[in-house]
């Protein structure tokens, strides 16, 4: 794996990214004027080969998602009878803002089909593509239930705990930029 650190100077604002451990950091007048932005991982052997998703209909459909070139915004909810009611108001925002944007959002879940329309109803759930996948490849993709996933080809740009949803526009701004 590749680790990718960002930094921004302090001063003038330019963002520079530095793969670690290839920046200064035992240098204390440089980390005096920068700041840690973002860290970013790529796996060159990711293991999304491990997951198989599933459409309604049982068809193994991995490879639309996993060879889809373009950002797209996986939110994991391995169990959708667990998930918080509070959280998806921010969560359906974000989906509108995606869906405004033609930047593809599922849902990952290993729910039953009964369970999925019962938990559309109890939290209001916006108009979610839902697949299904094996609730233990779920979790080891992200622990959180809910957590979103952002994949760009079959790199993981950003992973978030449902605690740390990202803003829309940040999460767009910040991945435009790179």
């Amino acid at each position: 794996m590749k680790y990718y650190l960002t930094y921004m100077n302090k001063e003038t604002g330019e963002q520079k990214e530095f793969l670690s451990p290839d920046y200064p950091y035992n240098d204390s007048v440089w980390l005096s004027k920068w700041i840690f932005v973002n860290q970013r991982i790529e796996d060159p052997n990711p293991k999304l080969h491990d997951l198989s998703i599933l459409d309604a209909d049982g068809n193994d459909v991995t490879s639309q998602f996993v060879e889809n070139p373009d950002f797209q915004f996986l939110l994991i909810a391995y169990d959708l009878k667990k998930v918080k009611k509070r959280k998806f108001g921010h969560i359906n925002d974000f989906y509108h803002q995606c869906d405004d944007m033609g930047i593809s959002f599922i849902v990952l879940t290993s729910s039953t089909p009964e369970e999925i329309e019962a938990f559309k109803t109890r939290v209001n759930a916006a108009d979610f593509e839902y697949y299904f996948a094996d609730d233990t490849s779920l979790e080891s993709i992200v622990r959180a239930n809910p957590g979103l996933v952002l994949l760009k080809g079959t790199v993981v740009k950003g992973k978030w705990h449902h605690n740390d949803f990202p803003d829309f526009q940040e999460c767009l701004d910040r991945f435009n930029a790179n």
